[in-house]
């Protein structure tokens, strides 16, 4: 093999590896979805919202009203149904157990063993 046709083969393989390269660390380290700007799959109240196991809300965001049935400082359970697991910059403080609130998340699935649709990403609507 001369020289030449040794140097096209070589330029060619790096381009493609750095392309590989290059796509596989936009594909990796893609910017986070910001759950307020995203349209919910579902926008609604907690009597209307149907809870089924067969993960049919996985990956969805939802909208939803409810009421508060318990709180951490980063986690809320509404109608003792939906435990939401709060964003790092939200605030539980001035909410109160018993009323009516307004939270949008990501479903992450359904947990079985307590009977829970676990949300992650959450903010609460109605400050």
């Amino acid at each position: 093999m001369n020289f030449n046709l040794k140097h096209k083969v070589f330029s060619i393989l790096f381009i493609i590896i750095l392309g590989s390269i290059l796509f596989l660390f936009r594909h990796v380290y893609k910017e986070h979805q910001n759950i307020e700007n995203l349209n919910p799959d579902y926008f609604g109240t907690y009597e209307d919202f149907k809870i089924n196991q067969n993960n049919y809300w996985e990956n969805k965001i939802i909208d939803i009203e409810g009421k508060l049935t318990e709180k951490t400082t980063n986690s809320i359970i509404l109608n003792n149904q939906i435990f939401f697991l709060l964003d790092s910059n939200q605030n539980t403080n001035f909410l109160s157990i018993d009323e009516k609130i307004r939270i949008k998340g990501r479903v992450v699935g359904y947990d079985e063993l307590l009977e829970e649709l676990k949300v992650d990403k959450a903010i609460i609507l109605n400050k």
